[in-house]
């Protein structure tokens, strides 16, 4: 309903369900290590097309319930990938690897991250992300997310 139906307002309280899901299940404070949130990003297309990007609004939750800065748009989507839904695996894999880019590579190294997104399916954009990130300097990504495809 918020992604595809424009419930914008279902952002704040799923990601208040999950700061409930992950005090329960988080042993130390993510913000110990400096860390911050980015929201997966959505191709500009998408954007314009939508007018919201759901990750956003869960991280925004997120950030005012662990007090850690969200950083909306330090990672970025480069146009020309196509949406994953309705791609198989494979696809999903091909379609976003070189997909996303750091803005500014120096503001993540030696950083926690926690990379916001809204579903996980097959893990294509969660590694591609990661794996810029990484490759920029951040010394560790978590990935949260609402829901889980099986």
């Amino acid at each position: 309903m918020m992604k595809y139906q424009g419930h914008f307002g279902l952002g704040a309280w799923l990601g208040r369900k999950m700061t409930e899901v992950l005090q329960d299940g988080i042993h130390n404070d993510p913000n110990e290590e400096g860390a911050m949130i980015l929201p997966v990003p959505l191709s500009s297309d998408r954007f314009r097309e939508r007018e919201f990007n759901h990750a956003f609004a869960l991280a925004k939750s997120l950030g005012r319930s662990w007090n850690i800065p969200v950083c909306p748009s330090l990672l970025e989507r480069k146009p020309g990938s196509k949406p994953q839904v309705g791609l198989t695996p494979k696809e999903r894999w091909s379609n976003v690897r070189g997909a996303f880019k750091i803005k500014d590579p120096g503001l993540v190294l030696k950083k926690e991250i926690i990379l916001v997104d809204d579903v996980f399916t097959t893990g294509a954009t969660a590694n591609e992300c990661t794996r810029e990130l990484k490759k920029a300097g951040a010394i560790h990504v978590r990935v949260w997310t609402v829901a889980r495809t099986l």
